[in-house]
């Protein structure tokens, strides 16, 4: 079993899930002014976790971008990096988030029970190619940024028409046992929601999610979002941690996160990060302000106690503004001035080191 053997800031990683999409519309990475492949480049920092996304048959963009095919091969090459994959099952064959959950097509006409297998089913088939070839994960999330649910109506947790928990939970399970099935404990089941500051949210979600029938036993982890311009404060977010690990007794992971080096824009597409939301969260948006922030968010996770903070994961740091690598086929790219590298592809060492370092080298540093 995992367990705690992930605990204290091992899981270090980065969601590195468009770089095929990117180096495949010319984008190249360089060290001082040396090209380098970006993925050896941050293993040798201290990194050790790839996080990928997986959709199922996406046809949405036209052109199969994080399809099987195209999250598998980037997995091997994680792999052959040194990095542990994060396979992250998004149930949709686009974005799915709190406020996009739809199923994939070829699922639209199933009934609910067939829905329950098709999710297992689905789940356990990509987890034996993966081990086929070799790459077996070492952390699985079951959905994507689930607080709303999955696979709407019947997976909704909310609204008119919903499923409600009663219906999410099994769909959660089937593919939960999926995974339980294939690796057994050797693989850590993360359940991730959004807005890591708010514990009112998390509260609400899990002691439904109990109620409903899902076992503490079932999962390993609960992954959260974290932007501090949109999720609350730093000390917010503490507080839902230390929540989470009081009331549950169960380790987390900051699966999500990122800060603007700039205001600037690379490609004309309007960014998220502006000048009013990095004006709420506290930190400058330049260079310094992005590694300040990763220092507080990491003083965060690592002060969790006995062991509890699992680690962190920022989000797309190697998304260039290049064509074809956009937010959907055909648009621009709105991260770019969040990424850990600047506008050409040159990589910035001060943020990757502070990701790459342990918690307990951090503190004697």
């Amino acid at each position: 079993m995992l367990g705690l053997a992930a605990a204290n800031g091992r899981v270090r990683g980065v969601d590195i899930s468009t770089l095929a999409l990117v180096e495949c519309g010319g984008g190249t990475f360089r060290f001082q002014g040396q090209v380098v492949d970006p993925l050896v480049w941050l293993k040798d920092r201290g990194l050790n976790t790839a996080r990928l996304r997986l959709w199922v048959d996406p046809v949405a963009d036209g052109d199969g971008r994080y399809g099987l095919g195209y999250t598998l091969a980037l997995a091997e090459r994680a792999h052959q990096a040194g990095l542990g994959v994060f396979l992250n099952f998004h149930y949709s064959a686009f974005w799915a988030d709190p406020e996009h959950q739809e199923k994939p097509p070829a699922w639209q006409g199933l009934g609910y029970e067939a829905l329950v297998e098709q999710v297992y089913g689905y789940t356990r088939t990509v987890l034996l190619r993966f081990g086929e070839r070799g790459v077996a994960p070492t952390l699985v999330q079951i959905g994507n940024e689930i607080e709303a649910g999955l696979l709407w109506p019947e997976g909704k947790t909310w609204g008119e028409g919903s499923g409600g928990f009663a219906r999410l939970i099994p769909l959660l399970q089937a593919g939960i046992r999926a995974v339980r099935e294939v690796f057994g404990k050797r693989v850590g089941v993360v359940l991730h929601l959004s807005r890591g500051g708010d514990g009112s949210l998390y509260r609400w979600w899990l002691d439904s999610a109990l109620v409903a029938g899902l076992r503490l036993e079932d999962f390993d982890a609960v992954g959260v979002s974290y932007y501090p311009y949109w999720h609350g404060s730093l000390r917010d977010l503490e507080a839902n941690l230390r929540q989470i690990v009081d009331r549950y007794r169960k380790p987390v992971l900051v699966a999500e996160t990122a800060y603007p080096f700039t205001l600037e824009d690379a490609d004309g597409y309007p960014n998220i990060a502006s000048e009013e939301l990095a004006r709420r969260a506290g930190f400058p948006p330049t260079p310094e302000g992005q590694v300040a922030f990763l220092r507080a968010l990491k003083g965060v996770v690592c002060a969790l106690p006995e062991g509890y903070g699992w680690g962190w994961i920022y989000w797309e740091p190697l998304w260039l503004a290049v064509p074809g690598a956009g937010w959907r086929r055909g648009e621009g790219n709105p991260w770019e001035n969040q990424a850990l590298v600047d506008f050409t592809g040159e990589l910035r060492e001060a943020p990757w080191q502070v990701l790459g370092t342990p918690c307990e080298a951090e503190e004697g540093r």
